[in-house]
């Protein structure tokens, strides 16, 4: 909803929600009689920014409902990989298998500057708030492993996982906004990563054998939740009901 607009409803919903999901799958094998090498890599980046908002950088945006008004932004990405290599020979066998993820989620919910919301119905469980609230979810499961086999040499396997989660997740009521309830006022921002890794790395052989396995997993969170310079909440409704909660 842009600058200047004057809304009057029952109820007012401003949502923006994407879910994303991803799978990969990365594979490699070599058999030679003296030398047998077999790698794979497998790459995944994953993006996805979304946004709710009321009013924008400049301006005066007035939405009033006799039920409720929610403002959310809801961002979630799945992501599942698996990288597998191996190299098998009668002299050497050499497998490794790299599995590199990245992920960036973020949401946004806000109430722009000056902006001003009311609800003005009897409150209930289901009427009379306001709900201002991100959420940003992101889930990576990765599988890597190198297998080397070497009937008289050596077999050498290896496997490395590197994985990077960012999540951004911003609830705002706007510096100079106006916020009133009969009810429940709730600006709450939510940010949540889960990641489980295997990796793995086997080497067989009857002379040299070595098996190698690496993970790094880095998870950023960051959750904001505000409300801004000279905002009002809850100066002209006097409700006894009335509750603001900024989590």
């Amino acid at each position: 909803i842009g600058d200047d607009a004057d809304i009057t409803a029952g109820t007012v919903r401003v949502s923006a929600s994407n879910a994303q999901s991803i799978r990969a799958l990365g594979g490699a094998i070599a058999a030679g009689a003296k030398t047998g090498i077999g790698g794979t890599f497998t790459g995944t980046v994953s993006t996805d920014f979304v946004t709710a908002r009321i009013g924008s950088s400049s301006g005066n945006t007035g939405v009033q409902a006799t039920d409720a008004i929610t403002i959310h932004a809801a961002s979630d990405q799945i992501v599942e990989t698996v990288s597998v290599a191996g190299g098998v020979s009668a002299g050497v066998g050499v497998g490794g298998a790299l599995g590199v993820t990245a992920i960036r989620g973020g949401a946004t919910a806000e109430l722009a500057d000056s902006g001003n919301l009311q609800v003005t119905g009897a409150p209930s469980e289901t009427t009379g708030g306001i709900g201002i609230t991100s959420t940003v979810g992101t889930e990576l499961k990765a599988a890597v492993g190198g297998l080397g086999a070497g009937k008289t040499k050596a077999g050498v396997g290896g496997g490395a996982a590197v994985n990077l989660l960012l999540g951004q997740s911003t609830a705002r009521v706007g510096n100079a906004a106006q916020v009133d309830a009969t009810g429940r006022i709730d600006v709450a921002a939510t940010t949540r990563g889960d990641v489980i890794t295997l990796t793995a790395g086997l080497g067989g052989a009857p002379g040299k054998a070595a098996g190698l396995a690496l993970s790094t997993n880095t998870f950023v969170g960051i959750t904001r939740a505000t409300v801004g310079n000279g905002a009002l909440l809850n100066q002209r409704n006097q409700a006894a009901q009335r509750a603001v909660r900024v989590a």
